[in-house]
């Protein structure tokens, strides 16, 4: 009879869309215009989850270039962009992603990046007002 094999490893989900963030990523740093229908139609699900999956992507050295927080800046506002369709509920309030961004400005010497960091928490606390109370 079918017995599985109880020592065959099967893949995890990816409850932090690591994948996609990942992917999003290498886009991002790559200056593709062109993406995926799929990768459009899942960015704005994240929510405050995209903050843990760039958390658990990048190193402390990726987290301080400018260039890498430039490239994930626009990663977090699509995450926020559409805030009725963010998957989990409590991925609708950006605690985690106030508290990532606010948490890299001291170490952000580049001005471009500085203000990338701040107009990213203004548009990101815009979108979620209604959340927020």
């Amino acid at each position: 009879m079918g017995s599985k094999n109880v020592n065959a490893e099967e893949p995890e989900p990816d409850v932090y869309s690591l994948a996609l963030v990942d992917h999003l990523l290498r886009v991002q740093a790559s200056g593709q215009k062109m993406i995926l229908s799929a990768t459009m139609k899942n960015t704005p699900r994240l929510g405050d989850g995209v903050s843990i999956a760039l958390l658990k992507t990048l190193d402390a050295k990726e987290l301080s270039n400018p260039v890498t927080i430039l490239q994930f800046l626009p990663i977090i506002r699509d995450s926020f962009s559409e805030p009725k369709f963010i998957a989990i509920a409590s991925n609708k309030k950006p605690q985690v992603t106030l508290f990532f961004l606010e948490s890299l400005k001291p170490r952000i010497s580049d001005s471009q990046a500085l203000a990338g960091v701040a107009e990213t928490i203004d548009y990101v606390k815009d979108k979620t007002a209604s959340t927020q109370k």
